[in-house]
């Protein structure tokens, strides 16, 4: 540190290395302990995946972004090197409101080659554009920049998303008719939807549109649609396509001791399946759950 003791004089020192390891394996412990069992559905995961925040590594976004991805064999940590391992195609991101968790196919089987991520529930005008903004960001060479053509010339507008980390080529975005009629009418939020590039269908009150180079959707989003109206103007549900074949931005000391100490992307939701395919990281991490116990035990 400075002699004002204010900053670090360095980001080197000579235990990083080691504390960069600690730190990954307190994770993958956290992991262990707190991702929850028995997640069959999105009905389920939309209780059951929220508030898991861990303390060991800095925010992907906005606050309700969550830093981890299930699919129908397991839960991992939202990381472009996991997600390919895990054999997943695309990401789907459900964001609906703590009213809408009635819709029948939530009850449907988890797919396979999709994995999800569940949003917060928040269900006021400025989260959704919020994160409409993010949904639709592209990569264009700086991952954090997007351009957007104004009076004839090219701009660039430097923004934060969340799946930065990844390569995506595409994303897919069912909302309700009301949203889009508010993005394409109103002028203060016209700026939020200029990404978007075509809109597929509309039906039933729900419009589907995309940005970039989507492949064909693994979510049935037509059914979903034919079986219920919008109850939130501000539900979304997204598919996320990616590039696998380029290189990405990963946090690859924590990916790398993930697949290390768990020797696959996810750990199992059934808990038998769990304990047996995951012996020896039980016993590895043994002394960072034990912290985690004494810690909870000591909250009131």
């Amino acid at each position: 540190m400075n002699l004002q003791r204010s900053e670090l004089q360095t980001r080197d020192f000579p235990f990083a290395e080691k504390l960069g390891l600690d730190v990954a394996r307190s994770l993958c412990a956290f992991a262990l302990a707190k991702l929850p069992c028995g997640v069959a559905s999105l009905a389920s995961a939309l209780t059951a995946m929220t508030g898991l925040e861990s303390p060991h590594l800095p925010r992907m976004g906005s606050d309700g972004m969550s830093e981890w991805f299930f699919s129908k064999d397991g839960v991992g940590l939202l990381d472009p090197e996991l997600f390919q391992v895990a054999g997943c195609h695309a990401l789907l991101i459900v964001r609906i409101g703590t009213n809408s968790g009635k819709h029948p196919y939530l009850k449907s089987p988890l797919l396979p080659s999709l994995g999800y991520m569940v949003g917060d529930r928040h269900t006021s005008v400025n989260w959704l554009d919020s994160w409409l903004r993010e949904i639709t960001i592209l990569p264009h060479g700086d991952r954090n920049s997007v351009s957007y053509v104004r009076n004839g010339q090219r701009k660039w507008e430097r923004v934060f998303s969340f799946l930065g980390q990844f390569n995506r080529t595409g994303t897919r975005v069912m909302l309700s008719k009301s949203a889009v009629d508010r993005y394409q009418k109103v002028k203060t939020a016209k700026k939020v939807w200029r990404e978007v590039e075509h809109i597929e269908w509309e039906c039933n009150g729900w419009v589907l549109a995309n940005v970039g180079d989507c492949l064909g959707p693994i979510f049935p989003f037509h059914d979903y649609a034919e079986a219920r109206r919008p109850e939130n103007k501000t539900d979304m549900i997204s598919e996320c396509y990616f590039d696998n074949n380029a290189e990405h931005s990963s946090r690859k000391l924590v990916a790398q001791q993930w697949l290390e100490v768990f020797g696959q992307p996810l750990i199992p939701f059934e808990p038998n399946e769990r304990r047996d395919q995951l012996q020896s990281a039980y016993a590895l991490l043994e002394p960072y759950m034990a912290a985690f116990r004494e810690v909870a035990a000591a909250q009131p």
